[in-house]
């Protein structure tokens, strides 16, 4: 392996192991919220809600304007110095800032409005907390925006440290309801409450480790010439910014329909979401990120060649991860279910449909990480415009995909529409660039796939062994043991 591989892969897993963390505390928070708030109309709504200030932050703070600023900010700094790289990047601050206030209210005051003629009580109490969650947006928006900042000067592992806070207080506060019962409106608002400061103290720290690295935004606009950053920022983001509000606005959709199957349907999908997105987390978005930095460096070295090396060696790391981890969910999703799930408060009836859309959704692992990687492609030459018409097109296809599905298969279809789409918006982007800027060898990568494959083939014989288990007759301690020894046998035998 050469030496840039190496240092790529140190980067990639010292975020990767930051991210893990953060999202095995993600599991946990959401154990808790099974426990407490149970798999219906409760979860519904918090579900609901929560996800609205996240459409934002995935947006704004990790979409396309954060990504679009990466190449935009190395290239200021390389022409232009950091002392006026900084300033702009204070204008872009300062009137996102602005931008994100009127959000806030505008959607707060919409909620109100929505709360007062609902009628579904899921609906209602779910209206009924976004006031209190939207300022959320405004924090993790800057956060998200500072972190990619921050990763033009290769700072990726403290950053991604900072996502602890959230799911730290969360699940300290949920630790304590569980011992201290309180009726479910004190609970949430006191829930809303918290994400609030953890937004808080997440976007403190970012400032502090900006003004470390000396990348700080500079709120001094004298001499500088404000136009230039926003004709740029607009030309590359906006695009971005579509494409990104598309593919959120297909998840709210998502959730719309779900809210119209019945109160179990968006808990299974939020429940088998955060189990999905575990690896894609800990492994494509790690992977992405750093891989981001990396063709952006290529593309204005005008080195068009190490920007596909760079893909054809994420894609291959990454597959050979996300291969076994999707068949190691699919067969073994009831277990997995009790065994994180299981409670008083999430029925059988809750692990039934949430098992339902877990056998979809693992279907698309390697989809959902492979994208991560793929669009970066287009991202790191500031096209923004490419992804924009694939998201557009890949929306259309959900939404018919939604509509034609949820009928017979229920949230299981909704999942199935999200696989298929991802898979073709895999597809378009790798044809698109493959056509028209250079070919990529994805043959280089079929050989690691098949001994993934192979190795997965191998390892799955545990399930029959394992099927011959019924865990709901164990403790809560002896099902966790039982998950643990399957994943530990698989692994192996796997590796």
């Amino acid at each position: 392996m050469s030496d840039k591989g190496e240092n790529f892969l140190k980067r990639a897993l010292g975020t990767a192991f930051a991210t893990f963390l953060s999202r095995i505390l993600g599991l946990l928070r959401v154990m808790l919220e099974s426990r407490i708030l149970g798999g219906g109309v409760v979860a519904s709504a918090w579900g609901f809600a929560f996800g609205i200030p996240n459409f934002f932050r995935r947006i704004l703070g990790e979409g396309a304007l954060a990504t679009a600023l990466i190449p935009i900010f190395i290239q200021l700094e390389a022409e232009e110095g950091g002392k006026i790289a900084r300033k702009k990047l204070g204008l872009v601050f300062a009137a996102l800032g602005i931008v994100l206030a009127i959000i806030v209210i505008l959607v707060s005051l919409l909620a109100i409005f929505l709360e007062s003629i609902s009628e579904s009580e899921h609906f209602k109490l779910g209206f009924k907390l976004l006031p209190l969650l939207m300022p959320y947006a405004f924090f993790i928006c800057l956060v998200g925006v500072a972190q990619s900042i921050l990763s033009c000067k290769k700072v990726f592992i403290l950053p991604a440290y900072g996502a602890l806070i959230l799911n730290i207080l969360l699940i300290s506060t949920m630790g304590f309801f569980c011992y201290v019962k309180k009726d479910f409106n004190f609970v949430v608002n006191t829930m809303s409450i918290i994400v609030l400061v953890s937004g808080f103290i997440h976007l403190l720290m970012m400032i502090i480790l900006m003004m470390y690295y000396k990348v700080s935004p500079d709120f001094r606009f004298k001499g500088v010439e404000k136009k230039s950053i926003f004709v740029s920022l607009g030309k590359t983001a906006l695009p971005g910014l579509v494409s990104a509000s598309v593919f959120q606005m297909s998840l709210i959709l998502d959730r719309c329909f779900a809210m119209f199957i019945g109160p179990e349907a968006l808990p299974a999908l939020n429940y088998t979401e955060r189990i999905v997105y575990l690896p894609i987390g800990i492994v494509a978005i790690s992977f992405g990120a750093v891989l981001q930095v990396n063709m952006a460096q290529s593309v204005v070295a005008k080195n068009e060649q190490e920007v596909v090396d760079d893909l054809i060696f994420g894609l291959r790391h990454v597959l050979f991860l996300c291969v076994p981890l999707t068949f190691f969910i699919m067969l073994f999703r009831n277990d997995i279910i009790i065994s994180l799930f299981y409670n008083a408060n999430f029925t059988v009836d809750n692990i039934q449909a949430t098992a339902w859309a877990m056998l979809f959704y693992s279907m698309g692992i390697c989809f959902f990480c492979s994208i991560k990687l793929i669009t970066p492609l287009f991202f790191a030459r500031k096209d923004m415009r490419t992804p924009m018409i694939c998201a557009i097109i890949v929306m259309v296809i959900n939404l018919g995909l939604n509509l034609l599905l949820m009928h017979p298969l229920k949230q299981g279809g909704l999942a199935l529409a999200t696989v298929i789409s991802s898979l073709i918006n895999n597809l378009l982007q790798l044809g698109i660039y493959h056509k028209t800027i250079k070919p990529i060898p994805l043959q280089q990568i079929f050989k690691p796939l098949c001994k993934a494959a192979f190795a997965t083939l191998v390892a799955l014989n545990i399930y029959w062994i394992a099927r011959n288990f019924n865990m709901l007759d164990y403790s809560p301690v002896l099902r966790f043991a039982v998950l643990i020894l399957e994943c530990a046998a698989f692994g192996i035998i796997y590796l």
